[in-house]
């Protein structure tokens, strides 16, 4: 019986892939990830202010808006500019005008919509610094959540017993995020650094060894996403984003594109080739 089951959740997994995967908002991501199960750890790496965190709060916010609670651990923010950020992102106005207090008479407009439809969303924000695994697991537990960002692995607490090297340390603390995603069967996205040895190179797209100063993380994920952004080296080349799937269990090694916002900070639309 167990067998048949698993046969039949399976058949029905190819046959209806619209009922199953994961609705991030962009149709080539749902695509590209259309085969993903839960309790898998998805990656994004990026370099600095490439967009590594506005990528996450995007994907959170279209999962939100699709009745899906989510947990982000900002480690690096604070609950309060975490919310701030999120109210600008979700209003879709500036993020420049909302953080300096020059805000006018249409943001405040956009604001206040944005403050009840969020207030009626299923999301928990956790800002405590130096989490270790154990803390996230109670939380996850606590919360009961159904995708989980930490933002970001290098901020993490080391785990106890654990001190022989960094790739040591990092390696326990993604294999601890998949084991909580495993057993609690979610989804968690990991957001990462890179090595700065990538700025080193003539071509500055991100390869799975950028990874591996900080441990085997792609060795642990399901899935490695990396974003990079040309404007970044080359300020003629702006808005598109390459979301660069570089490891992916569940389908192809591919590369999609998306446009992104500098004004509200937040990936917008699939570009259509």
């Amino acid at each position: 019986m167990k067998n048949k089951e698993i046969l039949e959740k399976a058949y029905n997994k190819t046959v209806n892939k619209n009922e199953y995967g994961i609705k991030t908002g962009f149709e080539s991501v749902d695509m590209i990830l259309s085969d993903i199960e839960n309790g898998s750890l998805i990656t994004i790496a990026s370099r600095r202010s490439i967009g590594k965190k506005a990528f996450a709060m995007t994907l959170m916010e279209n999962f939100i808006k699709n009745n899906k609670k989510c947990l982000y651990f900002s480690l690096e923010t604070s609950e309060e500019q975490f919310a701030k950020r999120l109210l600008a992102q979700y209003a879709e106005i500036s993020l420049s005008r909302s953080f300096t207090n020059r805000l006018r008479d249409v943001d405040i407009v956009k604001l206040d919509s944005a403050l009840q439809e969020l207030s009626g969303l299923d999301f928990d924000i956790c800002d405590k610094t130096y989490l270790t695994v154990d803390e996230i697991e109670n939380r996850v537990y606590e919360c009961d959540p159904d995708y989980v960002f930490v933002d970001y692995l290098q901020l993490m607490s080391i785990p106890d017993g654990v001190t022989v090297t960094r790739v040591d340390i990092f390696y326990e603390i993604m294999k601890g995020l998949k084991n909580i995603a495993k057993d609690k069967g979610i989804i968690i996205f990991v957001l990462s650094q890179l090595s700065k040895a990538i700025e080193t190179r003539k071509d500055k797209h991100p390869i799975l060894s950028d990874l591996r100063e900080f441990g085997l993380i792609e060795e642990i994920s399901d899935v490695v996403i990396f974003i990079h952004k040309e404007e970044y080296y080359d300020p003629n080349k702006r808005g598109e984003s390459e979301i660069i799937f570089a490891k992916n269990k569940f389908g192809s090694v591919i590369t999609t594109y998306l446009l992104f916002s500098l004004v509200i900070d937040k990936f917008v639309q699939q570009v259509i080739s």
